[in-house]
Formats: C-alpha cells, sequence, structure tokens
C-alpha cells in the first residue's frame, strides 16, 4: 500500500509546528483588524474563538476552511477519512505500507508562499466558504461519480480568486509539481507489480496529472471505477 505520506508522528507533529509563528506576531497583526474579524466569525462555525487563531500563519486556515463545520466534527468524533481508513485496513491486514512524499515537503508547499500570498488566500477561503456545505457536496458527488474532469475544472477555475499570479503558483506547488514527484517515486511500486497506491483525486486528471505522467512511462491506464 502506497500513500503520499508514510506513517511519521514526527512529521505530523513538525506540520502542527510549522502552521505556528514564531516571529512574536499574531494573526490579527497579519490579517488587520478587518480581516481577522472576518476570519473569527467564520472560524465560530468551527467552534473556534479567536484567541486560539491569533498563534497561527495565515495559510494554516485552510486546515478547516476548505470543510463543512460537520464533516470536521465526524472527524474529531472519530470518524476515518478515506485515506486513514485505508492505511489502517492495510495495517489490519499486514501490508507493507510505504509513502511518496516527505511532510517537509507538503510543508514547503505552503511555507514558500508569501505573506501577502497567504493573505490573497485567506480572502479566497472566506469567499469559498461562505457556500463551503453546497460546494463540498457538489465535490463529494463528482467524487462518487468518477467525475475527474469536473475536478480539474474546479482546479482551473479562477473566477472570484483574488490573485491570479499567486493561486496559480500555488497550485503549480501543490499539484503540478507534486505530481512529477508522486508519478516518479511511485514507479518502482508498480514495477515490482502488487501495489495499491492512493492519492488524492486532484492528482489524476489533466495533461500533467499522475495518469498522464505515467502513460507517457509507457504504462496502460485502464479505468476500473
Amino acid at each position: 500500500m502506497v500513500f503520499e505520506l508514510p506513517s511519521d508522528p514526527q512529521g505530523q507533529a513538525r506540520m502542527a509546528q510549522a502552521m505556528v509563528r514564531r516571529d512574536g506576531r499574531r494573526l490579527g497583526d497579519v490579517l488587520g483588524p478587518e480581516l481577522f474579524a472576518r476570519v473569527s466569525e467564520a472560524a465560530a462555525r468551527y467552534g473556534l474563538a479567536p484567541q486560539a487563531l491569533q498563534p497561527l500563519k495565515p495559510w494554516a486556515l485552510s486546515s478547516f476552511l476548505i470543510f463543512p463545520p460537520p464533516e470536521l466534527a465526524r472527524i474529531a468524533g472519530g470518524e476515518k477519512v478515506l485515506d486513514e481508513w485505508l492505511r489502517s485496513e492495510a495495517q489490519r491486514r499486514g501490508k507493507a505500507v510505504h509513502g511518496l512524499e516527505s511532510f517537509d515537503e507538503q510543508i514547503a508547499v505552503f511555507s514558500e508562499m508569501t505573506e501577502p500570498e497567504q493573505i490573497a488566500m485567506v480572502r479566497d477561503l472566506l469567499a469559498d466558504n461562505a457556500d463551503i456545505d453546497t460546494h463540498f457536496a457538489d465535490l463529494l458527488n463528482a467524487y462518487l461519480r468518477s467525475d475527474i474532469g469536473r475536478l480539474l475544472a474546479e482546479m482551473n477555475d479562477v473566477s472570484g480568486v483574488s490573485d491570479v499570479a499567486a493561486a496559480r503558483r500555488f497550485q503549480a506547488r501543490l499539484i503540478d509539481q507534486r505530481n512529477v514527484r508522486m508519478a516518479a517515486r511511485m514507479e518502482p511500486f508498480l514495477a515490482r507489480g502488487g501495489a495499491f497506491v492512493a492519492i488524492g483525486a486532484a492528482h489524476l486528471p489533466g495533461e500533467t496529472g499522475v495518469l498522464g505522467l505515467l502513460q507517457e512511462q509507457g504504462y496502460r491506464v485502464t479505468r476500473v471505477y
């Protein structure tokens, strides 16, 4: 079984630490009073008080604002997300479990953002969060229909984005560059055979998606669902 990330409690701890500011500034200082007030209002839906947000870097808000509050409540209640369930099932069956990336590589996707880019991201997160329940349901239904074209369209949609150039740079780091890395690193597992690789659906479609990159390496890709 191969996942995006390995089983690494220390890596998870580093991710949590990377979300916290170390320069003495608070989130409200970075965002300014108006934007921080809007963030605090949105965070209240998740049961988070303003003072709990203050130590965070702006990009850390993406850890919850991209989900509907009931979804995070289910996770907090112990319900596993799909990749966690797959990982636990692999371990239960005695399968070897591997990762394609390190936590440090995933942290760098966000830590390389400039402060203005992070602030622009927060504005976009808030705009999307206003209709997050409907938006999340739409994407979930597309996933259940195996409609990866819909997911590709979502990734390429920059309507309403406050800084298109910054969004494109972020997408290149979050999706395109990682696609190349993951396709290269999964190749030895595929060459040996018998590998089950689970990665986010956003990494599959498009000319620069993992499926296309594997085809360029000579693999035949067959859809089974």
